[in-house]
């Protein structure tokens, strides 16, 4: 009954009532409305077995249910919401959709598939944000929290290996003097850091200092120093 699946498939409309789809079964020459239901079990099965693979053939897209609503929109493909109907949560049927995937690993190839769609936005942090908070995607922090850094995201989405700028000492000190006013904590030179803008800029973080003096209170004393 497998080309009966994929030929349902081609118009999910036909699944809306009975009167629908007998009049489907007989334009595509498919088993009448008791038949299916005799040899799925039951209705509901067909449909769940017909909604799921509409997904796979989408699979790219089904993740969130705003993310697979945005596309199914613009290719007349079931909601979101006829899926949790159907499967109970989205959850249960995302598992199925990307089988032998774990949770995490879905989160991942999510974040990926998004990325690549837009890799013109990956030049920076600052700008993927920009983007991201101005369509509803995945901020970059999100990216590093699963992937560790930004520079591997857009080394995996670009294939480009990202160069970090490597500072000397004089160069931290350089940079530290000049914003001394706020090393008060590693938290307070953060926060004060991301409100300037200076999250993507050639800046950088207070751990670079801590790496390169030992410790951060030696970042602290050295900035300080007034020339």
């Amino acid at each position: 009954m497998k080309h009966v699946i994929i030929i349902a498939a081609k118009d999910y409309s036909c699944l809306k009532n009975r009167d629908n789809w007998e009049l489907y079964a007989e334009e595509h020459g498919l088993p009448d409305y008791e038949t299916i239901k005799s040899d799925f079990q039951s209705w509901k099965q067909f449909k769940k077995e017909v909604y799921l693979l509409i997904a796979k053939n989408h699979q790219d897209y089904f993740y969130t249910p705003k993310y697979w609503d945005d596309y199914e929109r613009k290719h007349q493909l079931p909601e979101a919401k006829n899926y949790r109907s159907l499967f109970g949560n989205w959850k249960t049927v995302q598992m199925l959709v990307h089988e032998g995937l774990t949770p995490d690993e879905i989160k991942k190839k999510f974040l990926i598939s998004v990325a690549q769609k837009y890799p013109q936005y990956l030049n920076s942090q600052k700008e993927w944000d920009a983007f991201a908070e101005s369509h509803d995607l995945p901020i970059s922090a999100t990216y590093k929290n699963h992937f560790s850094s930004w520079s591997k995201v857009v080394e995996m989405v670009t294939g480009k290996k990202v160069e970090e700028k490597r500072y000397t000492k004089e160069e931290l000190l350089s940079i530290l003097s000049e914003h001394k006013a706020y090393l008060i904590t590693q938290e307070t030179w953060t926060r004060v850091r991301q409100s300037l803008g200076k999250q993507n800029a050639s800046r950088p973080l207070i751990q670079k200092g801590s790496e390169a003096f030992g410790h951060t209170s030696g970042v602290y004393l050295g900035a300080r120093v007034d020339a």
